[in-house]
This record gives C-alpha cells, sequence and structure tokens, in this order.
C-alpha cells in the first residue's frame, strides 16, 4: 500500500500537481492544507472529509468557525489570526485526519507538514519556484492582481511559517532536506512534474 507525501512552497504546484498525479495513479487524494481553506471560503461541510473533521473537532471540544472569504488566500491569513486558526489542537486535528487516511494506502497526501507527518510515506517530494512565477500562479487561479498577489503570498509565508514553528517547532520549509525528490516547478507545466515524479515512483 503506497503514501505518497507532496509538500512544498505556496504557489509551486503541490496542490494541482498531487490531484492530477493522484488520478494517473488510480489513487485516492487528500490535502491537509485545502481543510483551511475550505474553512476560510466556507464550503467546509460539503466535502468529503467532513464527517471525520466533525467528529474530532468534537473529541477536541473545538466549534468549527462560519466564515465566507472571495480569495482563499486572503481567508487563509484571516483564519490564522483567529484563536481556532493558531489552536494547536486544531494542527493536530487535520495532522490526525491524514494519518488517518493514510492507513487505508495508495493515497496521494499534500500538506505542508507532510513530509514530516508522515515519516513513511515511499515517496517524499517538495516543490519550489521563483516567488514571481508563484505569485502569478496565485493571482491567476483567484483572480487578483499581480501586485496584490505577491503581497498576499509574503504574508501567507511568513505567517504560516511563524505559526507553525510556534507549534511545531521548526520552520516547515526545512522539510526540503527531508524529501526524496525536489522539483523546481519555474518553469515546468503540470504534466511535466508529474511525468518527473511518475519516474521516480517507477
Amino acid at each position: 500500500m503506497t503514501v505518497i507525501a507532496i509538500s512544498g512552497q505556496p504557489g509551486a504546484g503541490s496542490t494541482t500537481t498531487s490531484r492530477v498525479l493522484a488520478k494517473n495513479l488510480g489513487f485516492n487524494h487528500f490535502s491537509p492544507g485545502r481543510v483551511f481553506k475550505d474553512i476560510s471560503l466556507g464550503i467546509v461541510k460539503g466535502k468529503f472529509y467532513y464527517p471525520l473533521l466533525q467528529e474530532k473537532c468534537m473529541e477536541h471540544n473545538l466549534i468549527l468557525p462560519d466564515y465566507s472569504s472571495s480569495s482563499a488566500t486572503q481567508g487563509v491569513i484571516d483564519l490564522w489570526k483567529t484563536e481556532f486558526g493558531k489552536s494547536p489542537e486544531f494542527h493536530k486535528i487535520i495532522d490526525e485526519i491524514q494519518k488517518e487516511l493514510t492507513k487505508k494506502g495508495n493515497i496521494v497526501i499534500d500538506g505542508k507538514l507532510s513530509l514530516r507527518m508522515l515519516p513513511n510515506a515511499k515517496l517524499k517530494i517538495w516543490l519550489k519556484a521563483d516567488s514571481k512565477v508563484r505569485a502569478k500562479r496565485t493571482a491567476s487561479r483567484e483572480s487578483l492582481n499581480l501586485q496584490n498577489s505577491q503581497s498576499l503570498l509574503e504574508k501567507r509565508e511568513a505567517l504560516e511559517r511563524k505559526e507553525w514553528n510556534n507549534i511545531y517547532g521548526f520552520d516547515y520549509w526545512e522539510q526540503e532536506k527531508e524529501a526524496n525528490l525536489v522539483i523546481d516547478t519555474s518553469s515546468l507545466e503540470t504534466s511535466e512534474v508529474v511525468k518527473i515524479i511518475t519516474s521516480k515512483i517507477n
């Protein structure tokens, strides 16, 4: 039973790559970071993992907040600023969900902390890209102008690195050193990145 963990810098393409890779392999796909985005966008109740999330929140005596941000990146920043978003219990719940889902195997997990959280993953991949390229991708995906996208991306990076360091005691960008495969996606299409990963698996 195979578990593939993909992580990387915001905007480097980990979620899109993971989704396509999982489809090509016939694997399930889960993105821990998507939980944060789905809550901030107010669409979490419609997701397949919601019952498990709700169950875990009840176990930890946490109440899911109601949000409805128009931008995933801005929503993530706003959620991080709340007591719920900073709560170690909430982040532990996300860790528990991804670990629970990996028990069945044959899954691609893409999360900012997944290389560290899933030490037994068969393949650990770190994606990175030039900051301007990542800002451009975010602007396109979220219908933002480039200047706002660059500013939001920088705020998100700084906030995530700071808060996760507070919770877990390490800078998540350090996971690049733990990866079996590091790919710079700056000049690559998703299909090319997936091809590189597939070759590594084979």
